[in-house]
Formats: structure tokens, C-alpha cells, sequence
């Protein structure tokens, strides 16, 4: 179980070198949103505003790093545009997203009056199209979307983020349960409270660790490997190849 959280521009500055001394492994960043309403002039496919200082700081400090985008579409054909623009923000920043590319499914104005096959199927459009663009596709939602708004057996076959604000780990997607969202709280280097996070997954530096473990590579060709542009990657390839 890894220690994790997640943010956005809201978060303000980060000083991701002090997050990591207080035991934090992996953050998600936002990336990307659809729609937004709320502001003077209504937003169509925006990136955040702190995305990539987040995501070259997190990574910088030896954070595992992740991303997602807010989704607002409400028919297919708009899911795959935001897919498609998400993944044109993110794959600038390939070699540093060693972790998920997640959709954020729990805005109800934009899904009001959908179906749970036509939501579901929003959805999972997303997710292929993340997933055709190379990067592994996530689902960030709750449970009252899990039971109410979404027909999860069109969805079983992709990892899951949850958000559950309690003790007790949340038990709706079994092993497909990645991140579990538990609360909020104050971490070293955010002057905020912010969303925590427990991650049931390996990080790069369980990867690396094991690969050589296992093959007894000498630390001349662990330098070569980590300096390749796509390393994160590569270190979890190298090691699935010999689990």
C-alpha cells in the first residue's frame, strides 16, 4: 500500500521535494477539463493552469506521477474529443507519467438526463481512446456513480480509482481498485488541506528493485537505463517480462 494524493491549480504552489519527505510516493495531477461554466466566460478543452510545474516538479522529487482529466462530455463523439485532447496535453510529458491516465466521472450538471448504458458508454469510448494513444486508461468516481449512474459491467475491465471518505477500504470493484481516494488532510509542502490517497499498485522503484534483484545487473547499466527518455516505462516492462 503506497501513500498518494491528488491535485490540481487549486493546490496552489507545491513543494514537491518536502511532499516526498513526508512519505508521499505518487500524486495524481490534473491534466485536463472539457467544459466549465463556472467562470465569465464559459471554457471548452482547457489544461490546468499548474499541470505541467506539477507534473515536472512531482517527478523531479522521485514522485510516481499520474494524470487525469474532468470529464464533461455527454455523447460519445464529445468523449472522444476530450480524449483525444487530453491525450495531445499529456503525451508532451510522456516520459514522466509513469502511472494512470484517469477520467474523472462525477460532474452531474454535464450527465444530467443520461442513461447508465449512455453514461457508461461515454466512458468507456474515453478509455479506449487513452488507451490507443499508449497510456493505460483509469476511472476516477464514488460509489453513489458506481451504483446508481454507471452499469459497471461495461466498465469491469479498467482500473479504478475511488473515492470512499472513510476507515474502511471500499469494496466495489474487488481487485480492479488501484487508488482508493480515503479523505482529506494536510501534507508537507501544500499550504492546503488536500485529497489523500492509498495506492494498491508497484511504483518505479519497485520495479527497479526488482529487476535487479532478479537479474544482477551491474549499476553501470542501471545509470544507461535510467537515463533513457522513457525509463518509467521501460523499468515496468522489464520487470512484467520477468515476473
Amino acid at each position: 500500500m503506497k501513500s498518494g494524493i491528488d491535485v490540481s491549480t487549486y493546490n496552489g504552489y507545491i513543494d514537491w521535494k518536502k511532499v516526498k519527505n513526508d512519505g508521499i510516493c505518487f500524486a495524481m495531477v490534473k491534466a485536463t477539463q472539457g467544459k466549465s461554466l463556472y467562470m465569465a466566460k464559459p471554457l471548452y478543452l482547457f489544461t490546468d493552469s499548474r499541470y505541467a510545474e506539477n507534473v515536472d516538479n512531482a517527478y523531479n522529487a522521485e514522485i510516481s506521477v499520474g494524470v487525469y482529466h474532468f470529464l464533461t462530455a455527454s455523447s460519445i463523439e464529445e468523449a472522444i474529443e476530450e480524449a483525444d485532447y487530453f491525450t495531445s496535453v499529456i503525451s508532451k510529458r510522456r516520459d514522466k507519467i509513469g502511472l494512470w491516465a484517469a477520467v474523472d466521472v462525477e460532474d452531474d450538471l454535464h450527465f444530467k438526463g443520461l442513461s447508465k448504458d449512455e453514461l457508461s458508454d461515454i466512458v468507456k469510448a474515453f478509455c479506449d481512446r487513452v488507451k490507443e494513444s499508449g497510456f493505460r486508461p483509469m476511472i476516477y468516481t464514488n460509489r453513489n456513480y458506481l451504483r446508481y449512474k454507471l452499469n459497471y459491467s461495461k466498465l469491469k475491465d479498467i482500473d479504478m480509482w475511488q473515492a470512499h471518505w472513510s476507515e474502511i477500504k471500499p469494496v466495489d470493484t474487488g481487485d480492479r481498485l488501484k487508488i482508493w481516494q480515503y479523505g482529506h488532510g494536510k501534507v508537507s509542502g501544500i499550504e492546503a488541506k488536500t485529497d489523500l490517497n492509498f495506492g494498491y499498485f508497484d511504483t518505479v522503484e519497485d520495479y527497479r528493485k526488482s529487476v535487479i534483484e532478479a537479474s544482477g545487473i551491474e549499476q553501470q547499466t542501471v545509470d544507461y537505463l535510467n537515463d533513457y527518455k522513457y525509463a518509467d516505462d521501460l523499468w515496468r516492462k522489464l520487470y512484467l517480462a520477468i515476473k
